[in-house]
């Protein structure tokens, strides 16, 4: 991991998880399993992915107390003290999951972790926050870690994106074209996404009180000002919205993940063939 960390006490990663999935038929998606090698979800992946990252010293997760799933759907995410757990780095990670109800909106539940984070941790306003949708479970940890190691050399706000490479076409309510936008320099923004907690904090909270709707962070960065640099996303971190979404998810997880990592590992040793 990058030398960067060493002057901090390690990473804080938050996973905004309060939506109610409006655009999801089957209930709501982060609930559905997934990982049928582990008997995981959607949320489960996430959280397990954020525990692996080593650098990572709290795990955040922004929370709907009114959902049908509540507090119930999130005992499973903790250490049970009426169960005897004997692996003691499970216990350990676990413990580095914590749970904040979130807010109406994901601006709001995120900046309701980023609230918690400060209360919890006085000197955290140079400190480096990761944040990835609940929804976007396809990840490995090695793609983040290197998205991480970007970020770092870089030492600016960053997001994972891909460039945009279909026709991209502007229709009327009767979806009939009107107008084609060129795609020259137009990138689709994915998450991770990672920011020093000052820039973020103060982003949000700018756009909270003026009353700015924003869809992600780096648009919060955006509008108060700030620098935000693009590092090339993944094809298969694809976010879970529909029902085929899941279908797709669900392949990528347990049928084509083992083919990305062993291209993964031929990328990494192709300059020793």
């Amino acid at each position: 991991m990058n030398e960067e960390l060493s002057k901090n006490e390690g990473l804080f990663f938050i996973i905004p998880a309060a939506g109610n999935s409006t655009r999801f038929n089957e209930g709501n998606k982060i609930f559905e399993k997934i990982d049928y090698e582990n008997n995981f979800d959607v949320l489960q992946s996430v959280i397990y992915l954020a525990m692996s990252i080593g650098a990572v010293k709290k795990v955040i997760v922004g929370y709907n107390r009114n959902s049908k799933h509540g507090k119930e759907s999130m005992r499973g995410y903790r250490v049970d003290p009426s169960e005897e757990i004997t692996n003691e780095e499970l216990i350990n990670n676990l413990k580095k999951v914590d749970f904040v109800e979130g807010g109406s909106s994901r601006q709001e539940t995120v900046f309701n972790c980023l609230k918690y984070l400060k209360n919890e941790n006085k000197n955290i306003r140079d400190e480096w926050i990761i944040i990835h949708d609940a929804a976007r479970p396809c990840l490995l940890m090695y793609d983040i870690l290197e998205f991480i190691n970007k970020t770092l050399d870089s030492n600016e706000s960053s997001i994972m994106a891909l460039p945009l490479v279909d026709t991209l076409k502007k229709v009327n309510e009767d979806r009939i074209i009107e107008e084609t936008i060129p795609r020259e320099n137009l990138w689709v923004a994915q998450t991770p996404q990672m920011f020093k907690f000052d820039i973020v904090f103060n982003s949000l909270m700018y756009c909270i009180e003026n009353k700015l709707h924003i869809t992600d962070e780096s648009q919060a960065i955006e509008l108060k000002g700030h620098k935000c640099r693009v590092h090339y996303g993944r094809p298969y971190n694809i976010k879970i919205t529909h029902e085929m979404d899941m279908t797709v998810a669900k392949c990528i997880i347990n049928h084509i993940e083992r083919y990305i990592l062993e291209d993964v590992e031929f990328n990494k040793n192709k300059d020793q063939i």
